[in-house]
């Protein structure tokens, strides 16, 4: 079990390392030129949610209608067709200039996103090898605890080594240090 919980720490750390290490790359050649348009998007981003800037948005959508009608009267005219295709892109004028609000919107909240990516990267990186190290340390302990040990020696049994009599009376087999038999009873101590 442990060795299948490092196997995944070691393959997770590597995804980590690998989005990391790619995502610093890509980072380092486009990080400056990003920093570089900071100051140009919060231009941007400041004219686009101006009053002002939705002022002519909100006129541009009233007058739409009036100048359509106006582009198709003239339309018909010799001459002024050209002038009709031009009132006709004053009214789409709106709905770009909505999409250049929303994008300017966007790249906005991207910026304190792209500022910290560097930070980010580098916990990416640590946490990859932390995990990466704690994988290879659950591997090791596995195969260790895996590896057959040696059974303790068996120890040998001693032999009991009792020096046997006989029994003078009734021809039993006693110990030699006995000082009765124990079948019929005889005394066998020295006299």
């Amino acid at each position: 079990m442990a060795s299948t919980t490092g196997g995944f720490f070691i393959g997770l750390a590597l995804c980590f390392l690998l989005v990391s290490l790619g995502g610093s790359v890509i980072l380092s050649q486009y990080y400056s030129q990003i920093m570089e348009w900071r100051d140009e998007v919060e231009e941007i981003y400041t004219i686009t949610h101006s009053s002002g800037y939705e002022t002519v948005i909100n006129a541009l959508e009233t007058v739409s209608p009036a100048l359509n009608a106006i582009a198709d009267a003239i339309s018909w005219i010799p001459g002024l067709k050209n002038y009709a295709l031009s009132i006709r892109q004053i009214g789409d004028a709106a709905s770009t200039m909505k999409q250049v609000r929303d994008a300017s919107e966007m790249a906005h909240q991207a910026m304190p996103v792209v500022q910290a990516m560097p930070q980010f990267l580098t916990y990416g990186i640590y946490l990859g090898i932390f995990l990466f190290v704690v994988g290879i340390i659950l591997v090791v302990r596995a195969r260790r605890k895996a590896q057959p040990t040696t059974p303790p020696p068996t120890p040998v049994r001693q032999i009991e080594t009792r020096v046997l009599a006989i029994c003078p009376q009734c021809n039993s087999r006693i110990s030699a240090d006995s000082s009765f038999c124990s079948r019929c009873g005889a005394d066998l101590r020295p006299t």
